[in-house]
């Protein structure tokens, strides 16, 4: 299979936003991508979009994320390029999981959550842009069947 894309722009929060699930619907739709996957994938884009947008944007200047969604016969990816402030969430240190609720520093558990779902997950600060690349191996429904 040829690897499929599709991209978008967010300048802020709101409908733009709103638009990357579908687009994500979308492009693995028509690619009998395991829906197990793509739930992952959501789940992950809406950690990363969500902090990019309360943190980053938390400066009042104007922004610019740029995703692009790509499967092809193994993998889903989402590439997200944002103009913020230098961030590798890779560096937060992992949720103190086992200690009491009262006693745990707060953050890092969307982060934990992304490197949990997701395949792989690689940081580099390219320029003045963060760019975060999630992926995500894929067990294709029609391989699974075979078996049975």
């Amino acid at each position: 299979m040829a690897t499929s894309r599709v991209t978008a722009t967010i300048t802020g929060p709101g409908e733009e936003v709103a638009r990357v699930p579908g687009l994500l619907d979308a492009l693995v739709r028509e690619h009998n991508v395991d829906a197990n996957a793509v739930a992952d994938m959501q789940v992950a884009l809406d950690e990363v979009l969500s902090n990019i947008l309360g943190n980053g944007f938390a400066d009042g200047i104007a922004h610019r994320v740029d995703i692009t969604l790509a499967v092809d016969s193994d993998r889903l990816t989402a590439e997200v390029l944002d103009d913020c402030g230098p961030f590798d969430p890779l560096a937060v240190p992992p949720p103190e999981l086992g200690a009491p609720l009262l006693d745990r520093r707060v953050g890092g558990l969307g982060v934990h959550f992304v490197r949990n779902l997701m395949s792989d997950v690689r940081y580099t600060r390219v320029g003045a842009r963060n760019r975060l690349v999630l992926t995500k191996k894929l067990a294709r429904e029609d391989d699974t069947d075979a078996g049975a």
